[in-house]
């Protein structure tokens, strides 16, 4: 991720696998901090800082051009102890599948500092990460806490700006919106979601 110039967020690795491959297994090396892996677009697997560099399965479909997708998400850095020197993010020394290195791949920085150009046309697909935008009628400015529930994990955006990350495992359950976040009249509330669980809406509440 550091060496794409990117210092938090996240990244996609994709790779063009071809037609009529069978594969049995992988594994990705010196990856942190959340990676997680697609096959033609459906996710198969989930893997965590402590499971990144473990053999998964993996299969592909033998009648079509294959695609393989994996997004990593840096979820912070440590800033004291031993952990200092093994802060990189994303992949630092490639995925191996069936016991050689695969190159090939195309690199897609997603550090969300700005998302003014953000395509909104796309559909819905079940557990793909996506952007979901959301007009807020504002008549009185004032403080408020975004709900999300029935979402599962990713960010919010209040007007361009990133209010914070959210996870259905909790405890936290709403996102603090300041007043000077809002203005009067129409306001834009974005959220990008990983997992592909989202809602038809959002709630604002008064407390948490």
């Amino acid at each position: 991720m550091e060496k794409l110039g990117q210092s938090y967020g996240y990244i996609l690795y994709r790779s063009n696998v071809g037609i009529g491959r069978t594969v049995e297994s992988f594994k990705l090396l010196g990856a942190r901090d959340r990676a997680k892996v697609y096959v033609n677009g459906k996710n198969i697997l989930t893997q965590y800082d402590r499971e990144l560099g473990e053999w998964s399965p993996l299969v592909f479909d033998k009648k079509v051009d294959n695609c393989l997708d994996i997004l990593v998400e840096n979820m912070g850095r440590v800033n004291f102890g031993e952990k200092l020197n093994y802060q990189h993010k994303g992949i630092k020394d490639g995925v191996v599948i069936d016991k050689h290195a695969h190159s090939g791949w195309d690199h897609y920085t997603l550090p969300l500092d700005n998302i003014e150009n953000v395509n909104y046309n796309g559909g819905y697909e079940e557990g793909s990460p996506g952007f979901y935008k959301f007009e807020l009628q504002v008549e009185t400015l004032g403080d408020t806490f975004l709900n999300f529930d029935g979402w599962g994990k990713g960010c919010i955006f209040v007007n361009g700006f990133n209010i914070g990350r959210f996870w259905d495992l909790g405890p936290q359950k709403s996102l603090y919106i300041p007043a000077p976040l809002l203005k009067i009249g129409k306001n834009e509330i974005v959220i990008f979601e990983t997992e592909g669980k989202a809602s038809e809406f959002i709630t604002l509440e008064v407390v948490p």
